[in-house]
């Protein structure tokens, strides 16, 4: 995101456009998307993880209050990150959530 010490805005616009594009954020521009749906905002909170490109996302109750539609596409990220090598920690209070993350995800996926 540096170049010789300055930021590069138009490589970090670029990749916010990939983001918003790949988890489906409802925005009018990269700069300025929609606070307004819970949805957005779960998603908003995993892409800035993304962008950071954590190896392990800690997801504190990721799809509380969320449409369907969000949900899934939570899961489908979670996804994608596993299979990126990554480490994914999800807490959930929902039970069935968790085994329906197992069951989606590799073999390696534990519930705890």
């Amino acid at each position: 995101m540096f170049r010789w010490g300055w930021l590069d805005l138009s490589r970090q616009c670029a990749q916010t456009k990939t983001l918003i594009d790949a988890l489906r954020i409802k925005a009018r521009s990269a700069r300025n998307p929609s606070l307004r749906f819970r949805g957005n905002q779960q998603k908003i909170a995993v892409a800035r993880l993304l962008h950071q490109n954590a190896d392990v996302l800690l997801l504190d109750e990721p799809t509380r209050g969320i449409d369907i539609g969000s949900k899934a596409q939570v899961y489908e990220t979670n996804r994608s990150v596993r299979r990126d090598n990554k480490a994914v920690l999800m807490v959930s209070s929902y039970l069935p959530e968790l085994f329906a993350v197992r069951s989606a995800g590799s073999d390696e996926a534990e519930v705890a």
